[in-house]
């Protein structure tokens, strides 16, 4: 046995390639679907003085199709009224897959029907079970048959062209108004230095006159090209319409439930 624990990556360590990487799942929408009992165990409480008929559902249709749900129906509790509520449950099962009575729970196995789904606490759970002709369920598959199908969304449209950034030049360019006359500017006497015999000083010359200056208004050489809005990408394809009704699998054992 290898002491390096690395060793269980493999001789050329771990490639994330060579696997599906695990995917976590979000609770499914609240709603009614058709499961069929994919697997039963009867569990031991965590305090030990109990047990409970674990169900494992799986969705058959649908847009949640492969989705899996559970149910805990506590048949075996110190709690009166918990043992009243599964033995309840485990009866409208019984008549939501035609079923009058069972011995072992394995006889729930490949049996099909309808579960109400709710999230609770950011969890799916299972509170109503239902045979497919039941009106409740009748009730509920029309009204998602008659649901108008979502629209596709709009086409884009491009918006209109932008006015141009900037204003059109005036017709003529204005007159610069002429400066003021220059004056050039008298520089100022400075106190003479006494220098025997020196030759008197001569004037500055005068002062160049300050440039003129360029009309502030400069008009753009052309008017900038208008936006191109960014390509939208296709809108996805709208969700099939709901079905009337779902297809069942094939009879299951005859059985009269209470609306029949």
């Amino acid at each position: 046995m290898s002491t390096n624990p690395f060793d269980a990556f493999g001789p050329g360590g771990f490639d994330r390639n060579s696997t599906e990487p695990a995917r976590g799942f979000e609770p499914i929408p609240p709603g009614k679907y058709p499961v069929v009992v994919r697997s039963t165990e009867v569990k031991q409480t965590k305090s030990g003085n109990g047990s409970y008929l674990w169900l494992e559902m799986e969705i058959f249709d649908g847009p949640m199709k492969g989705r899996k749900v559970f149910a805990n129906l506590n048949l075996d509790n110190p709690n009166a009224q918990a043992v009243e509520i599964a033995r309840r449950e485990l009866s409208a099962i019984l008549y939501a897959v035609e079923l009058v009575n069972i011995t072992h729970p394995d006889q729930l196995v490949n049996r099909w029907m309808y579960v109400s789904v709710r999230v609770k606490n950011d969890q799916n759970d299972v509170n109503g079970y239902y045979h497919p002709q039941d009106p409740v369920i009748i009730k509920y598959l029309t009204e998602q048959a008659s649901k108008p199908a979502p629209t596709s969304q709009a086409a884009y449209a491009p918006p209109a062209a932008p006015a141009a950034a900037y204003a059109a030049p005036p017709a003529a360019a204005p007159v610069a108004s002429a400066p003021a006359a220059y004056q050039p500017q008298t520089p100022p006497t400075a106190q003479p230095v006494y220098q025997p015999q020196a030759a008197p000083p001569v004037a500055a010359p005068p002062m160049s006159p300050p440039a003129q200056a360029a009309p502030s208004y400069v008009p753009p050489a052309a008017a900038p090209p208008a936006a191109t809005p960014p390509v939208q990408p296709a809108p996805p394809a709208a969700p099939p319409a709901a079905v009337a009704a779902v297809a069942p699998p094939p009879a299951q054992t005859a059985g009269k439930p209470p609306w029949a």
